[in-house]
């Protein structure tokens, strides 16, 4: 059985990066009559009790392999809150037709053992393409000296990809998983970054800086 809530979670989530790390347990709260689906999600790792957060997220739909969504703002953080989810709900159509124009899609496997690892890509040369062709090494300085950190301090993951050579990474302080900054780089350069406040507001502020970075949304829809 595929597990596409789980999938959602990791791809919408901004937070969450592309590691066999987490134990998502999730509780479906409420569908609508498009088939839209209203869940929380608590995230832990698989290894420990550490508990790396709750969201509530709506998943537009699924295909095989493949969950759709509306990009940046599928979820919030935090606990069930229910002026928070009337806000989600209104954000995402709910119980109105689907809106094709503003689904994103990302293509997924997920990967047993050694854990619950989840991949952008249906395919492993599906997943290839959702990372950098440089040598990871010397694609990470290019962030390093860009933001002016040191690698002994701070861990760069991947978030997300666009399909036309520009990722979301997340820069998180050593030895945590806390996100210090969202960046946005290309093969060869940063185009841009914000730093990580925690807040509801970081949603609009990786929502406009997507657009400033020019991020491909087109390639990625249904």
């Amino acid at each position: 059985m595929i597990d596409y809530e789980k999938m959602t979670a990791y791809a919408a989530i901004h937070s969450l990066v592309h590691e066999n790390q987490y134990d998502y347990s999730v509780n479906e709260l409420e569908t609508d009559e498009y088939g839209r689906v209203l869940f929380s999600v608590a995230v832990t790792s698989l290894y420990s009790n550490a508990n790396f957060g709750s969201y509530v997220v709506i998943m537009q739909g699924c295909t095989k392999g493949g969950v759709l969504y509306y990009e940046d703002i599928a979820y919030y953080s935090g606990d069930e809150n229910e002026e928070k989810t009337a806000s989600l709900k209104d954000a995402n159509d709910w119980n109105t037709p689907i809106n094709e124009s503003k689904i994103t899609k990302r293509r997924m496997h997920m990967e047993y053992p050694p854990g619950e690892g989840m991949y952008f890509g249906s395919t492993l040369t599906e997943t290839g393409r959702s990372r950098p062709k440089k040598e990871w090494n010397d694609y990470i300085k290019i962030v390093y000296s860009s933001l002016n950190i040191s690698k002994d301090d701070y861990e760069i993951v991947i978030s997300d990809y666009d399909e036309s050579g520009k990722w979301l990474l997340c820069v998180r302080e050593g030895g945590t998983n806390n996100t210090k900054y969202f960046v946005i780089a290309s093969e060869r350069k940063v185009l841009s970054f914000i730093e990580n406040d925690d807040s509801d507001a970081i949603i609009s502020d990786i929502i406009s800086m997507k657009q400033e970075s020019n991020w491909n949304f087109t390639l990625l829809k249904k």
